[in-house]
């Protein structure tokens, strides 16, 4: 993967101003989110950009330690700044999502049998991504964890956009050979509304694994659907 590449995307994405909830203000994802920070202690995540899904979870969640990396200098300076407040529960790693998962390798392998909420965002436009090799080394090693997938498409579903660049849909077909432990399980939005005051409707894919489980709120049981 380019730095420089990696810098593009973010010239071009970047706003400095923090948004009031993360994971896009998708009103359904955050009731999605919160009945899954009942289970965890910790959350992980992949491209940081300037905090808000960060933030987000560290106002929101005090009992959860949080690990996320940012390539980007420029990026991962406001982030830091952005997150001051939450220095003590959070590490950001100025890093590229290969780089980051050497890191937890060699320093916190400790938390591969605690409960995750894992957040993949580290794609685009412009570079190649590290999703297949996200999901091979979190499903191979992590033992309960719960992969939220940023972009991801949604079969029929044209609603909701997701990331495409070249020859890399961000798709279950794109990851499907990645996907390395025994059982799983696979959830999609399913609503046609608009669920956030700044953003567009955005895919998502939620895989669990192994025998980590997940009960849908009853408020949400016809807007995510199991695969």
């Amino acid at each position: 993967m380019m730095i420089n590449k990696l810098k593009q995307k973010f010239k071009r994405k970047r706003n400095t101003q923090l948004q009031e909830a993360g994971f896009h203000g998708d009103k359904y994802l955050l009731a999605l989110v919160a009945e899954i920070m009942k289970k965890v202690t910790t959350f992980i995540e992949t491209g940081t950009n300037i905090g808000n899904t960060l933030h987000y979870v560290a106002k929101n969640y005090s009992h959860v330690s949080a690990f996320s990396c940012e390539p980007d200098l420029q990026a991962f300076k406001y982030a830091k700044k952005n997150l001051k407040p939450y220095q003590d529960r959070i590490k950001i790693y100025n890093n590229t999502s290969s780089e980051f998962i050497t890191e937890i390798k060699q320093d916190h392998k400790e938390l591969y049998n605690e409960p995750c909420l894992i957040w993949l965002d580290a794609h685009g436009y412009g570079f190649e991504w590290p999703l297949k090799s996200e999901i091979e080394f979190f499903t191979t090693q992590f033992n309960n964890a719960y992969i939220l997938i940023d972009d991801f498409k949604v079969p029929n579903q044209e609603q909701f956009i997701y990331d495409q660049y070249q020859n890399q849909e961000c798709s279950f077909e794109y990851i499907r050979s990645s996907i390395k432990c025994k059982e799983y399980q696979l959830f999609y939005p399913n609503y046609k509304e608009r669920t956030s005051t700044f953003h567009p409707l955005k895919g998502w894919g939620l895989l669990t694994l192994n025998q980590t489980e997940i009960q849908i709120p009853a408020d949400l049981s016809d807007k995510i659907i199991r695969q």
